[in-house]
Formats: structure tokens, sequence, C-alpha cells
């Protein structure tokens, strides 16, 4: 039978044993180092976990504690000494960590921890743990460097980032640096409610548009793009533009709106000074595009000048030949008349004497006065055709000018370009030009006739200057309809276009007649008129054989008959 004292010597001898496992199999390392009163450092233990952290073997660890320290740098090293003096002097708890480098190149971060306890002789031992912290270490060096980024960035963005509430009064659980440059407010006095974004920043006037917005943008879970008008700390109005996101819990609750604010105040600004601008360009486009209708009108009654001047000439020769006719006729019928009177009253020698007097004048015979009468019919024939054609012409002056029509409407374009024609035809005549025409069946398209009629003299004008050089110059005017569309080609047989200016063809300005003769707005006004109609306007040439400029319009109903 055991006694007691064996039975505590066999127990001891157990617990012994299990702490001696405990040390040897910890995946951790546990060391005992102690310092002397006089500061002299000795490893006295390590667990065989010594190994796989320093790569040194506890007994190595022991003989030889400087190839321990040999892996830190010399900087560390004082780290370590002040850490042991610190707590052998407060007697506190030793923690203490830092990089270890290798003769292999790896690196790793060791975290020592241990507890100190005075010996009587005055020296200090150390028991403690050594935990390789370096997947940590590198985590939260990541951590911090992700940190630093998102501060470096949310530093120097222009504008404010923000992390908000989603209620009327915007409160803000986060702003970016930027806040300050944009509102003149401090990010600290924003977060801290010292002033409340959303009813002392926000301007009063867009305070409901703005929480109107967002709302809406939460309801059909969309981001959030709003333009408003800030109030600064200086009291200074500013433009605004906000994008957001509202980021909702698993039961599609709007928990917190996360976005960036900007100053758009410059775009506002450029905005406000492009439209004015603008304006300055449409009201001088409308200035010149009205100058160009001049100079259209003025070849225009030139060409109506010139084409009436004969038909006047006509009628005015016809004129003064059918009034001495007229009065060879009345003189005639007045020596009649008083040769009459003088037989009733008796008076044979006055009515002879009247008589001889129509005797010998050159209407003494039925056939003479016959003769008279066909050839002042015929007078009065030609007279008319004069008067015709002069009619004509001014009702396609007055169908070509319709300048005055600002509304749309339902015209023939081959109408249109029989007037231009019936215009400026005389210019064919003067230049020697052979014009052909082929008139297709078109129908009828809703435009600004007066428009179309500029666009189309303006080409016809273009075609004849183009041949005015030409040996045996030819223009070719045609209409055609095709799948919805109604084109109208003006050919000519002309040099071309050269190809290092036919990119220019339609800019503001370009021209390629003499100073004096083109404004160079012509085909570009005509570009824009087509443009209005929803039409294309392009063309086709051929160096040595000629262009062709071809005008399509759509043949839609932009006018919808009314309802009767």
């Amino acid at each position: 039978m055991a006694t007691v004292p064996d039975t505590v010597s066999r127990t001891a001898k157990e617990h012994d044993e299990q702490y001696r496992m405990i040390l040897e199999f910890s995946p951790v390392m546990l060391y005992e180092f102690l310092v002397t009163k006089d500061m002299e450092f000795h490893f006295r233990y390590a667990n065989p976990a010594c190994k796989e952290l320093l790569s040194l073997s506890a007994e190595e660890l022991i003989a030889y504690p400087e190839r321990f320290f040999e892996l830190m740098l010399s900087t560390s090293q004082g780290k370590f000494f002040r850490a042991v003096k610190e707590a052998m002097h407060n007697a506190s708890h030793f923690d203490f960590e830092d990089w270890l480098f290798f003769p292999n190149g790896t690196q790793k971060h060791i975290r020592w921890t241990a507890r100190p306890r005075r010996l009587p002789n005055g020296d200090t031992l150390f028991n403690g743990i050594a935990l390789d912290t370096t997947d940590r270490k590198k985590l939260e060096e990541a951590l911090a460097a992700s940190r630093q980024q998102l501060d470096n960035i949310l530093s120097n963005v222009v504008g404010m980032v923000y992390l908000g509430q989603n209620d009327k009064s915007r409160v803000m659980e986060f702003v970016s640096p930027g806040c300050e440059k944009l509102t003149g407010y401090s990010a600290e006095e924003v977060m801290n409610n010292q002033v409340v974004f959303g009813e002392q920043i926000v301007h009063p006037d867009d305070q409901d548009r703005v929480w109107n917005d967002i709302q809406k943008a939460i309801e059909k879970q969309e981001p959030v793009e709003l333009e408003y008008r800030l109030i600064t700390k200086s009291g200074e109005i500013k433009w605004a533009l906000e994008h957001a996101k509202v980021i909702f819990d698993e039961n599609g609750l709007p928990m917190v709106i996360v976005g960036f604010i900007s100053d758009i105040s410059e775009r506002k600004r450029l905005e406000a000074e492009l439209a004015a601008r603008l304006k300055e360009i449409q009201e001088t486009q409308a200035h010149l595009i009205q100058s160009e209708k001049m100079s259209s009108l003025g070849q225009m009654v030139a060409g109506i000048a010139h084409e009436l001047n004969t038909p006047i000439g006509y009628v005015s020769n016809n004129v003064e030949i059918a009034q001495r006719r007229f009065e060879k006729l009345a003189t005639l019928y007045a020596n009649s008349l008083q040769a009459l009177d003088a037989l009733n009253a008796g008076e044979i020698e006055k009515a002879i004497e009247k008589f001889q007097v129509i005797t010998d004048s050159d209407l003494n015979t039925l056939d003479a006065l016959q003769d008279l009468t066909v050839r002042t019919e015929r007078l009065f024939s030609g007279m008319n055709v004069g008067l015709e054609q002069m009619a004509a012409l001014v009702k396609g002056m007055r169908n070509f000018a319709r300048l005055d029509e600002a509304e749309m409407k339902k015209a023939d374009l081959n109408e249109g370009i029989k007037s231009c024609l019936l215009i400026i035809g005389h210019q064919f005549k003067d230049h020697h030009i052979t014009l052909t025409t082929d008139y297709g069946n078109i129908p009828m398209v809703d435009c600004y006739p007066a428009q179309l009629n500029q666009v189309f003299l303006n080409l016809i004008q273009n075609a004849i200057h183009a041949v005015e050089k030409t040996p045996e110059p030819h223009i070719h005017i045609s209409t055609s309809y095709d799948s919805g569309w109604v084109s109208v080609r003006v050919k000519d047989n002309g040099t071309g276009i050269p190809k290092h200016i036919q990119s220019k063809i339609f800019d503001p300005f370009f021209t390629t007649k003499p100073v004096g003769k083109g404004t160079g707005l012509g085909l570009s006004i005509c570009y824009s008129i087509i443009q209005n109609h929803k039409g294309k306007f392009y063309f086709e040439t051929e160096e040595g054989k000629g262009t062709t400029f071809i005008v399509e319009i759509p043949a839609v109903d932009f006018l919808r008959p009314s309802k009767e």
C-alpha cells in the first residue's frame, strides 16, 4: 500500500510531465530570460517552438543570445532594452513588438510579452511568450496604407464626400475635408451638427425640391442626381451638383445616403455666358440670313427687271402705234359725222369738203379700214401677251419672295423651282447656257416654301457661276420621289469642286467667288434650312466633269389635317 508521500510524489511527477509536454509541444514560443541588476541579459529557457519562430534552436538561443539580437535593426535593439528597463523599473507588463530580418531574406514581425518577477538578489526574471504577428502586422499596415490613401483622396478631392441620414435636415455622420472649401464650414462643424446642412447650407428656395427629389429617388431605388444652390458661411451663393446612392437594409428601408457634392458655380456661369453668346450668335445668324435673303431678293429684282424690260418695251411700242392709229380712226370718224351733219342741214358744199378730206386720207376704202382694224387687233393681242408675261413674272416673284411666311405649309417643289427659273431665266440666255429639266411626279411636302425657294435659287445661281467659262455650258434640274423622300438635283458640267476644299463647302463665310461677289453664306444657310426641314443636303462632284447638289426633303405630314 502506497504511503501518502509516495502518492504526492507520483502526482507531482505527473504534473511535471504534463507541464513538460505543454512546454515542449506548444506551437507558441515560451521563453524565460534573466536581466541582472547590472543589466546583463541571458536567455534561461526556450521551448522547441523557438526553432520555428527564430530559426534558432533553444540551445543556440541560450548559448548565443547575440544571434537573436543580430536579427534586429540597431534601432529595434535599443527599443527592446528600453522596454525591458521600463518593465523592470515600473514592475509592469513587458510588451514589445518589431521586425526580425533573417539571413535568407525573410522578415517576421514578433510580439514579445512577459511578466517580470524581481528575485531576492535584485535580478529580474521574465517569463512570457513570443508570437508571430507577421500576418496581422501586414494586414494592419495594408489597412493603414489604404486608410492613408483614402485620407489623401478625401483630403485632395475637389468637393465633399459625405455619409448622411435620410432626413430633411440632412444630418451628416461623415463629411470629407473638402466640406470647408465648398461651404466655408469645417467638417467638424457639420458632423457635430453645429450647422445643419439641409436647413442652413442648402438654399431655402431649393430645400423642398431637394428633399422631394431625394425621396422620389428612394422610392424608385435610383441614384440621386441634383443641382441646387448652397449658402456658404460667408453668405456667398454657390451652385452644387450632388451625386448620391441610398443604402438600404435587408428590409428594403433606407439606412444612410452616401454621396459627393461638387461646386459647379463656374460651370453655371459659363452656361449663362454661353447662353448669352448663343443668343447673340442666333441674332447674328438671323441678321446674316436676312442679309442673304435681301441678296437673293436683289438678284430676284434684277432678274425681274431684266425679264420685264422686253414685254414692257413691246407693250410700250404697241401702245404708241395703237395711239396713232386711234387718232387716224378718230379723225376719220369725226369727218364722217361732220359730213353727215352737213348733208342733214342741206349744206352740200360743206359735206363735199368733208368727203374730200376722207377721200384724201389713206383710209379711203373699206379694205384699208378693214386692214387697219386687223392690224390694230394684232397690236392689242401682242400687248395682251406682254401683259400676261409681266403678270406671270409678278406672280413668280410673289411665289418666290414669300419672306414673311413663317409658318410651315404644303407646297409643290416643282412650282418653286419654276418660279426661280422664271426669275433668273435671263441669265441662261445671257451666258448661252443650255437648261434642261425633268420634273418628276412628286407629292406636296410640308415645308417653309420661301426658305426652300431661297435654297433652289442659290443652287441654280451657283451652277450658273460654275459653267460660265465652260465651252458648252449645260445645267440639268430634276426632281423625283423615292421611299418617302422628295429629291431635287441641280447638276452642272463645270470644273467640279477640288478635293482640298470639299470639306469646307458648307462652312460659313467660305467662298470660291472673287472678293465682292460672294459672302460665303449661301450654302451654309442652305444647309441650315435643309436641316430645319429634317432633310439631307450633299453633293457629288468630279473634277473636270461637274457637280451635282442634292436636296432631299422628307415627304411626311408634319402638318396634321384639321378635324372637320
